[in-house]
């Protein structure tokens, strides 16, 4: 377990989770925040709000076509 999961406790897990998708970190170094040994764990603890899913659209489309 990563000491900042340990400073988060597991009652917060899924916010944090949240907050570092939030954050644009990628799931694999979530993953390994949070302690969990498959990226299927971490997944329950990520939640897409709206913003997030808009700003990944966003930057596809400029990837894409500038």
């Amino acid at each position: 377990m990563s000491r900042a999961y340990a400073k988060l406790g597991p009652r917060r897990a899924p916010h944090g989770g949240t907050l570092l998708a939030a954050l644009r970190i990628d799931p694999k170094t979530i993953q390994q925040v949070l302690g969990h040994s498959q990226l299927s764990q971490t997944a329950r603890y990520i939640h897409a709000s709206n913003e997030l899913t808009r700003g990944a659209v966003d930057r596809t489309g400029e990837a894409l076509w500038g």
